[in-house]
């Protein structure tokens, strides 16, 4: 009462002051509302996942709310307000009474548990914004509490309510890890789990949608376990992050000890890595056989204006590369600074599956190693242009060739990983591999004017196993007899992702008994010979078999786009061509599409199980598809299409291509012949989309939408798109 008298005496002093203004008379203002003080009983109510922490206290589990919660609550997505919750005995529930203003109805309630992740709102775009810490305190039976995240929206009240439900979700994931076999004398100080997503720092949460949107966030998270008590032959870690799908990428775990800091690397899984909003994943790490380092030889750090007198850190770097890598052991990461090198490495030591050796560009660096040869053999020159004339040409006049002189080898080594680095001006190869080098990966590196291979393994004749090379550019490589990506006997590998320019030889070559791999995803322009090449080579090694070649795309190359081969006595089988694309523009057309190809005088090898399928093959000079290998044994070419070749699907018969070998059916071509088109073919126009553009997808109406037929039909198509099962387009591109 006493605020409504209050409120009409102001009204009527400033009602008073205004007749006196000017000498005329002025309505007065509409006397003001008057908002009073409504008091609304909350509900607060967990999602049944959260009682589900830790391990039951007889048949209790721990409690959800404390009587020291504090809530954001915001009324329409006003300004919060921060309210005590309490809880209820069964932990579960809680209540709370909130003085809200009344400033509208309908009345939407929003909630956020705890306060301390409140960060912001956006009323327009209707989003939460929190922080999920990156320094978490768990308990020995859950979470840290300031990490459980949930959010609350109450139903829209038509007038106002003197009670609320607000039922609440999870907008986080939760995770649980065993540490296993940790020395009982350690003290373990704290952990630092380093994921491949950021799952930490700010987002922001839409709840009419639940979408979540990254912020300022890291890809770091740390525990501090300091307080913890508990054996350590086995104890238990709870974290929080973001809602993420871990499955097949890679946490690396680092534990500060008194003992020094254990590191190890685990690559998730589909049982382990699906961290779903409001659910628990468990993992563990064992530590048995895990040698701690020192801080020192943790992280290694190393400049060109450093000192290989100084302790090696970011503050104080080393110098010399060899003197980094000499220093480094199983678990080291070596950071790269800025900077030019002239002189390489060798590494021969190595890491393991759970500690691999990594040597990498520090943050935000350059880090440039530069043998000094200059742009070399650079098909853009006269001798580059007579080699592409002329595979046979002299040599006279290139840059010397120097087998032992790479500026990085790595020799007899396994587990070790190098990302980010940047090779050029080598007179032999940028990377070489050699002496049964295994488990190694070569990630996001930049290698170019290399008179060898840019990237090498095997080469020396020792079978390699187990290698990923990924995300690199590869230009100007490789002018003298070998490859710019060169994997020799090779046993699981994975060449991905990677782009090659303007390399005179062979731009991805898997030779000489490789087995068990896939290239895919890789972007190959100006090649000379070859784009992508599969060599059986020689008969004294293994048979190559087991080959996936997929998604890739050969652009204005100037010999042969991807092709199978025998040229020294080999067997090949088990060949898998499938969703590539392959075209040259403008009028000097030339090479061919993909070939099964005679490129030597020894046919003795058997080219068996090739299968080519839902290609796509523009604009070559010479042929689209094309078989002149006479020792084979079942090779399928279906569902393809190849336009604007001189022949679009053919066979050497001069050669003794025997066609009762090869099945041929179901392919399009157009713009020219097929002078070997099969059964079932197509002779229209594909219709695409913009061939100029580099458009190969399908407009409507083509008459290879839903044509495809027969068993060898990919499930996705160029895109990842998933091909409608029984309407299946032709080509590499699924409308």
């Amino acid at each position: 009462m006493k605020k409504f008298i209050s409120g009409i005496v102001l009204w009527l002093f400033a009602f008073a002051l205004s007749l006196m203004g000017c000498g005329k008379r002025v309505s007065p203002e509409p006397i003001p509302e008057i908002i009073e003080q409504k008091v609304v009983h909350f509900v607060a109510k967990a999602p049944e996942t959260k009682a589900v922490f830790g391990n039951k206290v007889g048949s209790a589990y721990p409690t959800l709310w404390t009587e020291d919660d504090k809530i954001a609550v915001s009324l329409n997505f006003g300004s919060p307000l921060s309210f005590t919750v309490k809880p209820n005995g069964d932990g579960r529930t809680a209540t709370f009474d909130a003085d809200m203003k009344e400033t509208a109805v309908p009345a939407t309630f929003y909630a956020m548990s705890p306060y301390s992740a409140y960060v912001g709102k956006d009323a327009q775009s209707k989003s939460l914004s929190f922080a999920l810490s990156d320094t978490q305190k768990p308990i020995q039976t859950s979470v840290d509490k300031n990490a459980i995240i949930m959010v609350a929206q109450s139903g829209a009240y038509a007038t106002w309510p003197k009670q609320a439900e607000l039922s609440f979700s999870h907008i986080v994931a939760y995770g649980k890890f065993s540490l296993k076999n940790i020395s009982a004398a350690v003290n373990i100080n704290r952990i630092k789990l380093e994921f491949s997503q950021k799952i930490a720092g700010k987002f922001s949460f839409y709840p009419s949608s639940g979408n979540l949107e990254e912020g300022d966030a890291t890809n770091i998270i740390t525990i501090d376990a300091a307080n913890l008590t508990g054996s350590n032959s086995e104890k238990e870690f709870w974290f929080a992050i973001k809602p993420a799908e871990l499955s097949g990428t890679q946490l690396r775990a680092y534990i500060y000890t008194n003992a020094g800091i254990y590191q190890k690397q685990i690559t998730f899984s589909a049982s382990n890595g699906n961290f779903q909003t409001g659910r628990i994943m468990s993992f563990s790490l064992d530590m048995d056989g895990i040698t701690p380092l020192s801080e020192d030889q943790l992280e290694i750090y190393v400049s060109p204006t450093g000192s290989d007198s100084a302790p090696g850190t970011s503050q104080q770097p080393l110098k010399t590369l060899q003197t980094a890598i000499d220093k480094a052991a199983a678990g080291s990461r070596v950071y790269l600074m800025n900077g030019v090198w002239n002189k390489g490495f060798k590494l021969t030591k190595s890491g393991s599956s759970v500690a691999p050796i990594v040597i990498m560009a520090a943050p935000g660096a350059t880090p440039i190693i530069d043998g000094g040869n200059g742009e070399g053999w650079s098909m853009d020159t006269e001798i580059g242009k007579k080699l592409l004339s002329d595979f046979d040409a002299t040599n006279a006049g290139l840059p010397a060739f120097n087998s032992d002189q790479a500026l990085i080898t790595i020799e007899g080594a396994s587990h070790v990983e190098l990302r980010g680095l940047t090779v050029t001006g080598s007179s032999a190869s940028g990377i070489f591999c050699g002496k049964g080098a295994s488990y190694i990966v070569v990630e996001n590196c930049t290698v170019t004017n290399c008179v060898a291979p840019g990237i090498c393994f095997g080469a020396d004749n020792t079978p390699s196993s187990n290698i990923k090379v990924l995300n690199n550019y590869v230009k100007n490589c490789s002018q003298r007899s070998r490859e710019a990506i060169s994997l020799r006997t090779v046993d699981v590998f994975e060449v991905a992702n990677n782009t090659v320019e303007k390399v005179i030889k062979e731009s991805i070559d898997a030779k000489s008994g490789c087995t068990n791999g896939s290239i895919h995803h890789n972007k190959i322009v100006n090649s000379g010979h070859c784009g992508i090449y599969m060599d059986a080579g020689f008969a004294n090694t293994k048979p190559q078999t087991n080959i996936e070649v997929y998604c890739n795309s050969v652009i204005n190359g100037y010999g042969t786009a991807i092709c199978v081969a025998s040229e020294a006595g080999n067997n090949c089988n088990n060949i898998k061509i499938y969703n590539n694309l392959a075209y040259i523009h403008g009028a000097e057309s030339h090479g061919c599409g993909i070939k099964v190809a005679l490129n030597s005088s020894d046919k003795s090898g058997l080219i068996k199980n090739v299968y080519i399928y839902n290609n796509t093959v523009y604009g070559f000079g010479q042929q689209g598809i094309y078989v002149n290998y006479p020792t084979i044994e079942n090779i399928v070419i279906a569902n393809n299409i190849s336009v604007r070749t001189l022949d679009n699907i053919a066979l050497n018969a001069a050669n003794g291509v025997p066609a009762a070998q090869l099945h041929v059916t179901r392919n399009l071509y157009f713009g020219s012949k097929a002078s070997y088109a099969g059964t079932d073919s197509i002779n229209e126009d594909p219709l695409f989309t913009d061939p100029a553009a580099g458009l190969f997808t399908l407009k409507e109406g083509s008459p290879a939408i839903d044509a495809a037929r027969g068993t060898w039909v990919a499930k996705t198509d160029f895109t990842g798109k998933g091909r409608q099962q029984g309407k299946e387009d032709l080509g590499a591109f699924e409308r």
